[in-house]
Protein backbone atom coordinates (compact mmCIF):
# COMPACT_ATOMS: atom_id res chain seq x y z
CA UNK A 1 0.00 0.00 0.00
CA UNK A 2 2.95 2.54 0.71
CA UNK A 3 4.46 2.25 -2.56
CA UNK A 4 1.45 2.87 -4.73
CA UNK A 5 0.66 5.38 -2.26
CA UNK A 6 4.75 7.47 -2.91
CA UNK A 7 4.05 7.05 -6.20
CA UNK A 8 0.87 8.49 -6.76
CA UNK A 9 2.03 11.95 -4.54
CA UNK A 10 5.11 11.74 -6.21
CA UNK A 11 2.92 12.30 -9.61
CA UNK A 12 -0.02 14.73 -8.02
CA UNK A 13 3.16 16.73 -6.53
CA UNK A 14 4.52 16.32 -10.19
CA UNK A 15 1.85 17.09 -12.41
CA UNK A 16 -1.92 16.03 -10.85
CA UNK A 17 -2.84 19.48 -9.08
CA UNK A 18 -1.84 21.39 -12.63
CA UNK A 19 -4.90 19.86 -14.04
CA UNK A 20 -8.80 20.53 -12.69
CA UNK A 21 -10.70 17.48 -10.72
CA UNK A 22 -13.31 16.56 -12.58
CA UNK A 23 -15.06 14.75 -9.36
CA UNK A 24 -18.04 16.40 -8.00
CA UNK A 25 -20.92 16.16 -5.80
CA UNK A 26 -23.05 15.12 -8.92
CA UNK A 27 -20.48 12.04 -9.87
CA UNK A 28 -20.61 10.79 -6.41
CA UNK A 29 -24.46 11.19 -5.98
CA UNK A 30 -24.54 8.83 -9.07
CA UNK A 31 -21.35 6.33 -8.14
CA UNK A 32 -23.52 3.70 -7.25
CA UNK A 33 -25.14 2.84 -10.75
CA UNK A 34 -21.91 3.87 -12.26
CA UNK A 35 -20.27 1.04 -10.36
CA UNK A 36 -23.74 -0.98 -11.01
CA UNK A 37 -23.33 -0.80 -15.13
CA UNK A 38 -19.69 -0.64 -14.95
CA UNK A 39 -19.73 -4.41 -13.15
CA UNK A 40 -23.01 -5.33 -15.83
CA UNK A 41 -20.89 -3.89 -19.03
CA UNK A 42 -17.70 -5.97 -17.85
CA UNK A 43 -19.38 -9.00 -18.00
CA UNK A 44 -21.24 -8.77 -20.68
CA UNK A 45 -17.97 -8.26 -22.12
CA UNK A 46 -16.20 -11.22 -20.93
CA UNK A 47 -19.00 -13.84 -21.90
CA UNK A 48 -19.15 -12.22 -25.32
CA UNK A 49 -22.77 -10.91 -25.20
CA UNK A 50 -21.45 -7.16 -26.11
CA UNK A 51 -22.88 -6.69 -29.48
CA UNK A 52 -25.57 -3.86 -30.27
CA UNK A 53 -26.00 -0.53 -28.55
CA UNK A 54 -25.22 0.45 -25.23
CA UNK A 55 -29.07 -0.36 -23.43
CA UNK A 56 -29.06 -3.82 -24.77
CA UNK A 57 -25.79 -4.52 -23.25
CA UNK A 58 -26.32 -3.10 -19.91
CA UNK A 59 -29.50 -5.10 -19.65
CA UNK A 60 -27.60 -8.32 -20.26
CA UNK A 61 -24.97 -7.64 -18.19
CA UNK A 62 -27.64 -6.63 -15.30
CA UNK A 63 -28.74 -10.31 -15.94
CA UNK A 64 -25.18 -11.76 -15.90
CA UNK A 65 -24.86 -9.46 -12.87
CA UNK A 66 -27.89 -10.53 -10.97
CA UNK A 67 -27.26 -14.56 -11.97
CA UNK A 68 -23.53 -14.13 -10.96
CA UNK A 69 -24.65 -12.79 -7.58
CA UNK A 70 -27.12 -15.44 -6.91
CA UNK A 71 -24.52 -17.98 -7.77
CA UNK A 72 -22.28 -16.51 -5.28
CA UNK A 73 -24.48 -16.16 -2.19
CA UNK A 74 -25.69 -19.52 -2.86
CA UNK A 75 -21.95 -21.10 -2.83
CA UNK A 76 -21.53 -18.90 0.24
CA UNK A 77 -24.63 -20.54 2.22
CA UNK A 78 -22.84 -23.81 1.09
CA UNK A 79 -20.06 -23.16 3.47
CA UNK A 80 -18.08 -21.97 0.54
CA UNK A 81 -15.39 -18.93 1.23
CA UNK A 82 -13.37 -16.94 -1.34
CA UNK A 83 -9.47 -17.25 -0.64
CA UNK A 84 -7.75 -13.97 0.62
CA UNK A 85 -5.87 -14.09 -2.47
CA UNK A 86 -9.45 -12.59 -4.08
CA UNK A 87 -9.02 -9.34 -2.35
CA UNK A 88 -6.31 -8.11 -4.63
CA UNK A 89 -8.09 -8.12 -8.30
CA UNK A 90 -11.39 -7.42 -6.11
CA UNK A 91 -9.48 -4.33 -4.67
CA UNK A 92 -8.12 -3.08 -7.88
CA UNK A 93 -11.45 -3.81 -9.52
CA UNK A 94 -13.54 -1.77 -7.39
CA UNK A 95 -10.89 1.20 -7.24
CA UNK A 96 -10.60 1.30 -10.84
CA UNK A 97 -14.64 1.33 -10.65
CA UNK A 98 -14.64 4.10 -7.91
CA UNK A 99 -11.81 6.43 -9.33
CA UNK A 100 -13.59 6.36 -13.01
CA UNK A 101 -17.01 7.07 -11.52
CA UNK A 102 -15.75 9.84 -9.41
CA UNK A 103 -14.56 11.46 -12.08
CA UNK A 104 -17.61 10.82 -14.81
CA UNK A 105 -17.63 12.89 -17.81
CA UNK A 106 -19.88 12.46 -20.95
CA UNK A 107 -16.88 10.82 -22.92
CA UNK A 108 -15.98 9.20 -19.81
CA UNK A 109 -18.91 6.71 -19.18
CA UNK A 110 -18.84 3.14 -17.61
CA UNK A 111 -19.42 1.69 -21.32
CA UNK A 112 -16.50 3.30 -22.93
CA UNK A 113 -14.86 0.50 -24.89
CA UNK A 114 -11.37 1.67 -23.13
CA UNK A 115 -12.45 0.77 -19.70
CA UNK A 116 -13.15 -3.18 -20.86
CA UNK A 117 -9.85 -4.25 -21.21
CA UNK A 118 -9.32 -3.29 -17.62
CA UNK A 119 -12.92 -5.10 -16.71
CA UNK A 120 -12.33 -7.87 -18.66
CA UNK A 121 -8.91 -8.73 -17.03
CA UNK A 122 -9.81 -8.02 -13.49
CA UNK A 123 -13.10 -9.85 -13.28
CA UNK A 124 -10.98 -13.08 -15.29
CA UNK A 125 -8.22 -13.18 -12.12
CA UNK A 126 -11.20 -12.56 -9.59
CA UNK A 127 -12.72 -15.97 -10.93
CA UNK A 128 -9.80 -17.78 -11.31
CA UNK A 129 -9.35 -17.20 -7.65
CA UNK A 130 -12.72 -18.30 -6.82
CA UNK A 131 -12.85 -21.35 -8.94
CA UNK A 132 -8.93 -22.23 -8.00
CA UNK A 133 -9.82 -25.33 -5.96
CA UNK A 134 -12.81 -26.56 -8.75
CA UNK A 135 -12.01 -28.98 -11.35
CA UNK A 136 -14.64 -29.10 -13.89
CA UNK A 137 -15.71 -32.30 -15.50
CA UNK A 138 -15.57 -32.92 -19.57
CA UNK A 139 -19.47 -31.88 -20.04
CA UNK A 140 -18.63 -28.79 -17.72
CA UNK A 141 -15.15 -28.15 -19.22
CA UNK A 142 -16.40 -27.98 -23.09
CA UNK A 143 -18.91 -25.94 -21.74
CA UNK A 144 -16.52 -23.66 -20.45
CA UNK A 145 -14.47 -23.73 -23.86
CA UNK A 146 -17.59 -22.84 -25.52
CA UNK A 147 -18.18 -19.88 -24.13
CA UNK A 148 -14.90 -18.74 -24.33
CA UNK A 149 -14.33 -19.31 -27.96
CA UNK A 150 -17.62 -17.26 -28.15
CA UNK A 151 -16.62 -14.22 -26.44
CA UNK A 152 -13.42 -14.55 -27.95
CA UNK A 153 -14.82 -14.45 -31.90
CA UNK A 154 -17.10 -11.73 -30.51
CA UNK A 155 -14.48 -9.37 -29.25
CA UNK A 156 -12.31 -10.10 -32.20
CA UNK A 157 -15.03 -9.27 -34.07
CA UNK A 158 -15.47 -5.44 -31.99
CA UNK A 159 -11.92 -5.26 -32.36
CA UNK A 160 -11.98 -4.77 -36.52
CA UNK A 161 -15.33 -2.78 -35.96
CA UNK A 162 -13.01 -0.18 -33.34
CA UNK A 163 -10.26 -0.54 -35.69
CA UNK A 164 -12.18 0.19 -38.90
CA UNK A 165 -13.73 3.26 -36.96
CA UNK A 166 -10.30 4.50 -35.43
CA UNK A 167 -8.90 4.35 -38.79
CA UNK A 168 -11.46 6.39 -40.57
CA UNK A 169 -11.64 8.81 -37.46
CA UNK A 170 -7.47 9.19 -38.13
CA UNK A 171 -8.11 9.64 -42.00
CA UNK A 172 -10.75 12.70 -41.09
CA UNK A 173 -8.50 14.33 -38.24
CA UNK A 174 -5.07 14.03 -41.23
CA UNK A 175 -7.46 15.57 -44.03
CA UNK A 176 -8.96 18.13 -41.40
CA UNK A 177 -5.60 19.26 -40.26
CA UNK A 178 -4.10 19.03 -43.44
CA UNK A 179 -6.44 22.13 -44.15
CA UNK A 180 -6.30 24.23 -41.22
CA UNK A 181 -2.18 23.73 -42.75
CA UNK A 182 -3.33 25.56 -45.55
CA UNK A 183 -4.91 28.37 -44.44
CA UNK A 184 -2.31 28.72 -41.41
CA UNK A 185 -1.30 32.51 -42.67
CA UNK A 186 -4.84 33.48 -42.19
CA UNK A 187 -6.62 31.97 -39.72
CA UNK A 188 -7.48 33.17 -35.90
CA UNK A 189 -5.99 31.71 -34.04
CA UNK A 190 -9.05 31.01 -31.89
CA UNK A 191 -10.53 29.00 -34.85
CA UNK A 192 -11.64 26.22 -33.46
CA UNK A 193 -12.16 22.13 -35.12
CA UNK A 194 -15.82 22.01 -34.10
CA UNK A 195 -18.27 18.75 -35.09
CA UNK A 196 -20.09 21.67 -37.56
CA UNK A 197 -16.62 22.85 -39.04
CA UNK A 198 -14.32 19.50 -39.28
CA UNK A 199 -17.49 17.43 -40.22
CA UNK A 200 -16.29 15.36 -36.81
CA UNK A 201 -17.12 14.46 -33.38
CA UNK A 202 -13.54 14.26 -31.88
CA UNK A 203 -11.76 17.40 -32.99
CA UNK A 204 -13.32 19.67 -31.14
CA UNK A 205 -10.64 20.19 -28.79
CA UNK A 206 -8.08 21.47 -31.44
CA UNK A 207 -7.97 25.45 -31.79
CA UNK A 208 -5.79 26.99 -34.45
CA UNK A 209 -3.17 29.22 -32.12
CA UNK A 210 -2.39 26.07 -30.10
CA UNK A 211 -2.09 23.35 -32.97
CA UNK A 212 0.59 26.04 -34.96
CA UNK A 213 2.44 26.87 -31.58
CA UNK A 214 2.94 23.32 -30.74
CA UNK A 215 3.60 22.21 -34.26
CA UNK A 216 6.33 24.78 -34.50
CA UNK A 217 8.40 23.57 -31.55
CA UNK A 218 7.56 19.76 -32.18
CA UNK A 219 6.44 19.29 -36.20
CA UNK A 220 3.82 18.76 -37.53
CA UNK A 221 2.68 14.89 -37.69
CA UNK A 222 1.94 13.20 -40.88
CA UNK A 223 -1.12 15.29 -41.94
CA UNK A 224 -2.85 15.51 -45.38
CA UNK A 225 -1.18 17.23 -48.18
CA UNK A 226 -2.55 18.80 -51.28
CA UNK A 227 -2.14 15.41 -52.85
CA UNK A 228 -3.49 13.67 -50.22
CA UNK A 229 -6.79 16.06 -50.15
CA UNK A 230 -7.42 14.94 -53.58
CA UNK A 231 -7.53 11.66 -53.61
CA UNK A 232 -9.17 11.40 -50.30
CA UNK A 233 -12.73 10.01 -50.00
CA UNK A 234 -15.57 12.27 -51.47
CA UNK A 235 -16.87 13.11 -47.47
CA UNK A 236 -13.39 14.03 -46.30
CA UNK A 237 -12.70 16.08 -49.38
CA UNK A 238 -16.11 18.03 -48.26
CA UNK A 239 -14.69 18.26 -44.64
CA UNK A 240 -11.40 19.57 -45.48
CA UNK A 241 -13.50 22.32 -47.40
CA UNK A 242 -15.64 22.97 -44.33
CA UNK A 243 -12.24 23.51 -42.34
CA UNK A 244 -10.91 25.83 -45.47
CA UNK A 245 -13.87 28.23 -45.60
CA UNK A 246 -14.12 28.23 -41.77
CA UNK A 247 -10.20 29.10 -41.24
CA UNK A 248 -10.31 31.70 -44.24
CA UNK A 249 -13.19 33.07 -42.87
CA UNK A 250 -15.18 32.99 -45.77
CA UNK A 251 -17.81 35.88 -46.14
CA UNK A 252 -20.32 37.84 -48.12
CA UNK A 253 -19.76 41.74 -47.61
CA UNK A 254 -22.12 44.22 -49.00
CA UNK A 255 -20.61 45.73 -52.50
CA UNK A 256 -21.43 48.17 -55.40
CA UNK A 257 -22.55 46.60 -58.51
CA UNK A 258 -19.70 45.76 -60.09
CA UNK A 259 -18.34 47.99 -63.55
CA UNK A 260 -17.84 46.52 -67.04
CA UNK A 261 -14.21 45.38 -66.26
CA UNK A 262 -13.47 41.98 -65.12
CA UNK A 263 -14.67 38.43 -66.05
CA UNK A 264 -18.64 38.25 -65.37
CA UNK A 265 -20.88 35.24 -66.07
CA UNK A 266 -24.35 34.14 -66.10
CA UNK A 267 -25.04 32.00 -62.96
CA UNK A 268 -28.02 29.58 -62.21
CA UNK A 269 -29.85 26.31 -61.64
CA UNK A 270 -32.03 25.01 -58.91
CA UNK A 271 -31.66 24.04 -55.23
CA UNK A 272 -29.53 20.43 -54.67
CA UNK A 273 -28.79 20.05 -58.77
CA UNK A 274 -25.63 19.44 -60.37
CA UNK A 275 -26.10 21.30 -63.57
CA UNK A 276 -25.29 24.82 -62.76
CA UNK A 277 -22.27 26.11 -64.12
CA UNK A 278 -19.11 26.76 -61.40
CA UNK A 279 -17.06 30.09 -61.39
CA UNK A 280 -13.64 29.71 -60.32
CA UNK A 281 -12.86 31.92 -57.72
CA UNK A 282 -8.76 33.71 -57.11
CA UNK A 283 -9.05 36.81 -55.62
CA UNK A 284 -13.10 38.30 -55.74
CA UNK A 285 -16.44 37.29 -56.82
CA UNK A 286 -19.46 39.89 -57.40
CA UNK A 287 -22.48 38.33 -56.98
CA UNK A 288 -25.71 40.08 -57.77
CA UNK A 289 -29.32 38.53 -57.03
CA UNK A 290 -31.58 40.79 -59.55
CA UNK A 291 -34.59 38.63 -58.51
CA UNK A 292 -37.10 38.71 -56.11
CA UNK A 293 -36.44 35.26 -54.43
CA UNK A 294 -33.27 34.41 -52.26
CA UNK A 295 -30.93 32.26 -53.56
CA UNK A 296 -27.84 29.85 -52.08
CA UNK A 297 -24.32 30.38 -52.72
CA UNK A 298 -22.51 27.27 -52.36
CA UNK A 299 -18.29 26.87 -52.37
CA UNK A 300 -15.65 23.80 -53.06
CA UNK A 301 -12.28 23.48 -53.37
CA UNK A 302 -11.55 19.40 -53.22
CA UNK A 303 -14.81 18.24 -53.09
CA UNK A 304 -17.24 17.20 -55.90
CA UNK A 305 -19.67 19.34 -57.45
CA UNK A 306 -22.28 17.23 -55.77
CA UNK A 307 -20.86 17.99 -52.52
CA UNK A 308 -20.21 21.55 -52.44
CA UNK A 309 -21.23 23.66 -49.50
CA UNK A 310 -24.26 25.48 -49.32
CA UNK A 311 -22.47 28.61 -48.04
CA UNK A 312 -24.42 31.86 -47.95
CA UNK A 313 -27.86 32.59 -49.10
CA UNK A 314 -27.65 35.32 -51.31
CA UNK A 315 -30.94 38.46 -50.80
CA UNK A 316 -32.62 39.07 -53.46
CA UNK A 317 -31.82 42.76 -55.13
CA UNK A 318 -29.03 42.77 -53.15
CA UNK A 319 -25.05 42.99 -54.78
CA UNK A 320 -22.18 41.54 -52.57
CA UNK A 321 -18.52 40.22 -52.87
CA UNK A 322 -16.37 36.95 -52.06
CA UNK A 323 -13.04 37.75 -51.50
CA UNK A 324 -11.08 34.38 -50.96
CA UNK A 325 -7.04 35.05 -49.63
CA UNK A 326 -4.06 33.37 -51.39
CA UNK A 327 -3.08 30.47 -49.44
CA UNK A 328 -0.71 27.00 -49.61
CA UNK A 329 -2.43 25.91 -52.31
CA UNK A 330 -2.81 28.51 -55.45
CA UNK A 331 -3.62 25.81 -57.99
CA UNK A 332 -7.02 25.06 -56.47
CA UNK A 333 -9.41 28.29 -56.28
CA UNK A 334 -12.36 27.80 -54.64
CA UNK A 335 -15.21 26.98 -57.20
CA UNK A 336 -18.81 28.76 -56.35
CA UNK A 337 -22.25 27.74 -57.77
CA UNK A 338 -25.28 30.04 -57.23
CA UNK A 339 -28.49 26.95 -56.51
CA UNK A 340 -32.05 28.25 -56.47
CA UNK A 341 -34.93 29.16 -58.94
CA UNK A 342 -33.39 32.29 -60.28
CA UNK A 343 -30.68 33.61 -61.74
CA UNK A 344 -27.17 35.88 -60.36
CA UNK A 345 -24.75 37.81 -61.75
CA UNK A 346 -20.82 36.74 -60.58
CA UNK A 347 -18.06 38.66 -61.76
CA UNK A 348 -14.71 37.78 -61.20
CA UNK A 349 -11.32 39.65 -60.76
Amino acid sequence: MVVPLTVFAVWWAAYGHDTPSHVTLASLEHLPRYILDAASIGLATVTGLNRGGSDVVLARGRVLLLVAGLLVAAWMVRGGRAPLRVLVPLTALVGFWVLAGAGQQEVRGPTASRYQLINAVLIILIAAELFRPVRLNAIALTATGVVWLGSLASNIDLLHHGYSFMHEQADYARVDLGALELARDHVDPAFRLTAAVARNDFLFRVSAGPWFRETGRHGTPAVASVDDLLHAPPAQRQAADSVLAGAEALKLRPAAAPKPAGVCAREGGSLGGSGAKEVIVRREAILTNPGDTALILTVRRFAEPTSAIPFAFLAPRVTMSLAVPADKAPGHPWRIAVRGPGIASVCTR
